[in-house]
């Protein structure tokens, strides 16, 4: 047989020896970095001084009753129709039932779930392996390729679990439910082994309450660990900006549109649970004006101040699910610090007719978009669980760039490089 033969077969062969060994892994992704779908009917009454209802109409009659990409899809978000993709992306709070339904005439759905293809692009095409420019950028990309390197096969050993990150914790169970079973089958398909939950941001906020809501029976005998980066775990003041300001996209083309993006950030629920938690910030300050300072204390003065009952009422859903309880699981916490302050610590408006929208941001330690306290807080779990918990700081990095950086990346590999090796012996 021919040396090249030899040496390609010998490689598959060695490929598939390392993916047995290592223990399955599901990726968890951050917030709004999960793919959502819509299907969109004629509006219920017509103005005709509205263009999006031309755009809703001309939708439904070129797509009746088909789901199609509006989150991440870069053609929607174009001048002319990025306000009308906000207004299918849009929550409307219900005070009875307590959660979030979609538009009027409007489905929505997170698609490919189990399928770790869908969060590793932003903007996901199934030519994306070939011709990466198809992408708008990559998310989980660098880690993936890393992982199949070593052996791991995309919905065998490597799973993906979106979620609709609009969402809040209360109204996480179908998915906590979806999860549970993507977890146990991963289990079963890999030989009875262990499941490693890698999570990013906002998705390590689902999956540590996801895991409190487990016995440990189960977690003992389905979770082999997770390994959470940039992990919002007590919060960030960030959110309160992006409530505020409404720069969750920062890249809109006009007021009117600003105007919509806040109104779109403020509809979702999920938002209340990226707020700073109590336990953690105290009484301290968050936002200050002349005539008023907002702390974690009176967060209601602030929602009613900015004329958004809702958003308390949202608020107030999401506490039972707020926790600093630790995960009961092996927990590798991995977060970075910029090398200097650039993450928000306070609002501050010097004249009162600045309130809302011209604060001046004093900036502290974090990673740009989370708070360094609550990035470590996991250090204190050392004490309060008797499973490991591992804590490592990179520097330099923001809260994004640790999803790419090979020093990051490469840690990852390393822990399941480890598990491999108890494995072997």
């Amino acid at each position: 047989m021919h040396p090249i033969i030899l040496l390609a077969l010998f490689s598959y062969i060695m490929m598939s020896i390392s993916a047995f060994i290592y223990p399955p892994l599901i990726l968890v992704p951050g917030m709004s970095d999960s793919q959502i779908e819509a299907k969109v009917a004629p509006p219920l009454s017509f103005n005709f001084l509205r263009y999006c209802d031309y755009i809703q109409w001309l939708t439904a009659l070129l797509n009746p009753n088909t789901y199609f990409i509006i989150y991440w899809n870069a053609w929607l978000w174009l001048p002319f129709l990025n306000k009308c993709t906000v207004y299918f992306l849009r929550l409307n709070y219900n005070n009875v039932t307590r959660k979030a339904e979609d538009s009027p005439q409007i489905q929505t759905r997170v698609v490919g779930f189990g399928d770790p293809y869908w969060i590793e692009w932003y903007d996901y095409e199934w030519t994306t392996d070939w011709l990466p420019f198809f992408g708008i950028d990559s998310y989980y990309r660098t880690l993936a390729v890393a992982l199949k390197s070593l052996g791991y096969t995309r919905n065998v050993s490597l799973r993906g679990a979106p979620y609709d990150f609009r969402k809040g914790l209360s109204e996480s169970r179908e998915y906590f439910n979806k999860l549970k079973i993507l977890v146990e089958d991963t289990y079963k398909i890999n030989g009875n082994k262990q499941v490693v939950l890698v999570t990013h941001s906002y998705g390590g906020t689902m999956v540590l309450s996801f895991l409190r809501a487990q016995t440990q029976k189960w977690k003992d005998k389905y979770i082999k660990s997770m390994i959470s980066l940039a992990g919002v775990i007590g919060g960030s003041v960030m959110t309160i900006k992006e409530y505020i300001l409404g720069d969750w996209l920062s890249y809109s083309s006009s007021k009117r549109i600003d105007n919509d993006i806040i109104k779109l950030s403020r509809s979702f629920p999920s938002t209340a649970n990226l707020m700073p938690i109590q336990e953690l910030w105290g009484n301290e300050v968050l936002v200050s004006r002349p005539q008023k300072n907002y702390s974690c204390s009176n967060i209601k003065e602030l929602y009613e101040d900015l004329n958004d009952p809702n958003g308390y009422e949202m608020w107030k859903d999401q506490q039972p699910f707020v926790s600093l309880e630790p995960p009961g699981v092996e927990f590798h916490c991995f977060y970075s610090t910029t090398d200097k302050d650039m993450t928000a610590e306070k609002l501050v408006y010097d004249y009162e007719y600045y309130f809302p929208q011209k604060p001046r941001i004093e900036m502290g330690p974090g990673d740009t978009y989370v708070n360094l306290r609550s990035l470590d807080y996991c250090k204190k779990w050392k004490k309060q669980q008797r499973q490991a918990v591992y804590v490592k700081h990179f520097f330099n990095m923001t809260h994004v760039q640790i999803l790419h950086n090979q020093g990051s990346v490469d840690y990852v590999t390393q822990v399941l490089r480890g598990y491999a090796k108890k494995i072997e012996i």
